[in-house]
C-alpha cells in the first residue's frame, strides 16, 4: 500500500510539474485555467489557492511587506495531520523564468526550483505540495499580479493602488503589462535608486519633481511626459545628465507619479 501511495504521488508531481511547463509555453491557458482561484484580494493580501490529486494550496502575497508564503493540506510528518507550511524565498518570479527556494517550516528542508533546470529526475523528488505552489506562483505571474526581480517583489499598480502606502516614494520596474511598484523607499534611497538608472513611483507630482532632480548631477529635469502609447502609463519625470548641443542629455530612470491614465 505504501508503495502503491508513492507512486501516485511521485506520478501526480509528474503531471503537476508537466502542467507547469506548459504553462508556462501557454499565455492564454493559464489565462482561462478553472483550477485557479483567488480567494482573497484587499489592500492587505491576495490569496489565491489551487488543488491538485486531492492536495490544497494556498499562496498569500502580503501587499505590505511583499512576502509570499504557502500552506497546503498535505499530511505533516510530525502530528500525522493535513497541514503543512512553506516559506518562499523568490530570488525571479517573471513571465521568463522562476527561480525560488521553499522550505518546509517543519523539516526545514528546502527545495530550489529553477524553471530554467528542469530535468526528467527533478519530478522523482519534489513533494506535490512544491509542485502546486510553483505553479501557483507560474499562475500570478502569468496574470499580471507580480513579478520579483533580484529577490524584490513588485506588485501591479492595479494592486498597489488598494494598499494603504507609508512612503512618499517606492521601488518600481516597467514590464510589458504595466507598472510594478515593490517597497517603500527613504527619499535618499529613491534619489540613488535614480542615478543607478532605476525607476521609482512617488505619491505626488512634487515628490516626483523633487527626487528627479536632487538624481540630476545638474540639477535638470525633463518633464512631467506621459507615453502617448497604450493605456495605464504613468506620468513622470527624467533626470538631465547633461546638455549636449543645446539639448538635455536624459538619463534612463523614470520617476514616476500618481495613478495611471
Amino acid at each position: 500500500m505504501k508503495f502503491i501511495k508513492k507512486s501516485i504521488a511521485i506520478f501526480l508531481s509528474f503531471v503537476l510539474t508537466f502542467t507547469f511547463i506548459l504553462h508556462n509555453e501557454s499565455k492564454a491557458e493559464g489565462l482561462n485555467n478553472k483550477d485557479y482561484q483567488i480567494i482573497t484580494n484587499n489592500e492587505e493580501k491576495l490569496v489565491i489557492t489551487a488543488e491538485k490529486g486531492g492536495v490544497k494550496g494556498l499562496m498569500t502575497l502580503d501587499k505590505e511587506n511583499m512576502e509570499i508564503s504557502l500552506e497546503t493540506d498535505e499530511i505533516s510528518q510530525e502530528t500525522g495531520e493535513k497541514g503543512k507550511e512553506y516559506k518562499v524565498n523568490i530570488e525571479n518570479a517573471t513571465d521568463e523564468k522562476i527561480e525560488a527556494t521553499f522550505t518546509d517550516t517543519e523539516t526545514n528542508e528546502k527545495y530550489e526550483i529553477n524553471s530554467d533546470e528542469i530535468t526528467a529526475s527533478f519530478v522523482w523528488f519534489i513533494p506535490i505540495g512544491i509542485a502546486i505552489g510553483e505553479a501557483l506562483l507560474a499562475h500570478l505571474i502569468s496574470i499580471g499580479l507580480a513579478v520579483t526581480i533580484s529577490g524584490v517583489t513588485y506588485i501591479a499598480y492595479s494592486e498597489f493602488k488598494k494598499r494603504k502606502r507609508t512612503y512618499s516614494h517606492y521601488m518600481a520596474v516597467r514590464k510589458s503589462k504595466g507598472l510594478f511598484i515593490g517597497n517603500g523607499l527613504k527619499r535618499s534611497a529613491a534619489v540613488a535608486r535614480l542615478k543607478r538608472g532605476d525607476d521609482t513611483w512617488s505619491t505626488t507630482k512634487n515628490n516626483a519633481k523633487s527626487i528627479a532632480k536632487s538624481a540630476s548631477p545638474i540639477k535638470k529635469i525633463v518633464g512631467p511626459e506621459i507615453d502617448k502609447k497604450g493605456k495605464g502609463k504613468h506620468y513622470h519625470y527624467h533626470p538631465i545628465s547633461r546638455y549636449k548641443h543645446g539639448k538635455g542629455v536624459r538619463m534612463k530612470a523614470h520617476a514616476f507619479y500618481g495613478a495611471a491614465r
